[in-house]
């Protein structure tokens, strides 16, 4: 078997990340050989070339998180345990870096999670449901009936809080897609191994008041991918500061903007306020 290894070993260097290799199935048809193998790869080689390429990458699953699918129909009247077919098309598709679980509704369930139908999704407790599970993290996908093409999520991971909505045309098996994608881009932000890039954000936030301020500190508090925070000055028309950000800049703004923070970028700096 060494033998075997040394010949499809080369100068290249990704054929060296090979530790071993086993030919499983093979077939000759005139002159063409056909084989199927299965290789093994050193681990540490494999993070040592991803790193000396400045790939990033991701070598582990997830915490399981919980899926709560809510529906509230014409009336008003909120639809939480008998969601069979969205759960039925959610965990046909093939999950790689995240496993899903849905809570089994029964009585303990229900009565650990009890939802009044005016409240906001912002406002959505369920702690005490993931208490059930022994779980952490969470995904509330809510759909209105009233507004039936939009479809609005919550997601809670790692300790920070994602909100993100969807166009619904009626057909799951366009939709859930969608949200599996949303979910693992945010994991796999939050979890690359290779450095990500950084940038440096200077800020004017415009508070109408103190608790908007607190707000604010709040959220970005919050934001995994938010570091280095610095307030410079404080007055009461404008707080001048910088944080340093790590991933997608538009899907920071999103995340602020869902939250009611409205931001306007000027050359390198950020016009920042409550959308109140």
């Amino acid at each position: 078997m060494e033998d075997d290894v040394n010949l499809i070993k080369s100068n290249n260097q990704a054929l060296n990340l090979i530790d071993d290799f086993i030919i499983k199935d093979e077939n000759q048809i005139n002159t063409n050989y056909q084989f199927i193998v299965s290789i093994k790869f050193n681990a540490d080689k494999v993070k040592s070339y991803f790193k000396s390429k400045n790939i990033k990458f991701v070598d582990f699953k997830g915490e399981p998180i919980l899926v709560l699918y809510i529906e509230k129909t014409e009336k008003n009247q909120l639809n939480i345990w008998s969601n069979k077919k969205f759960y039925n098309i959610f965990f046909s598709y093939e999950d790689y870096l995240i496993e899903y679980i849905s809570p089994g509704g029964d009585l303990l369930d229900q009565k650990s999670l009890i939802i009044d139908e005016n409240l906001n999704l912002k406002d959505i407790n369920i702690n005490k449901l993931l208490n059930n599970y022994g779980l952490k993290n969470f995904l509330i996908i809510y759909l209105d009936k009233n507004y039936k093409n939009n479809i609005r999520t919550k997601l809670s991971i790692n300790n920070s809080v994602y909100y993100k909505s969807f166009l619904y045309t009626g057909n799951y098996n366009i939709l859930i897609p969608k949200l599996k994608f949303f979910v693992e881009n945010i994991w796999k932000e939050q979890n690359i191994f290779n450095s990500e890039s950084t940038k440096k954000v200077v800020y004017n936030f415009y508070p109408k008041n103190v608790v908007s301020l607190n707000l604010f500190i709040k959220t970005m508090s919050e934001n995994k991918n938010i570091s280095e925070k610095k307030i410079e000055l404080v007055s009461k028309k404008k707080v001048i500061g910088s944080f340093i950000f790590s991933g997608s800049e538009d899907e920071l703004i999103e995340n602020f903007e869902n939250q009611n923070i409205k931001i306007r970028k000027q050359n390198k700096n950020w016009e920042i306020y409550y959308n109140e």
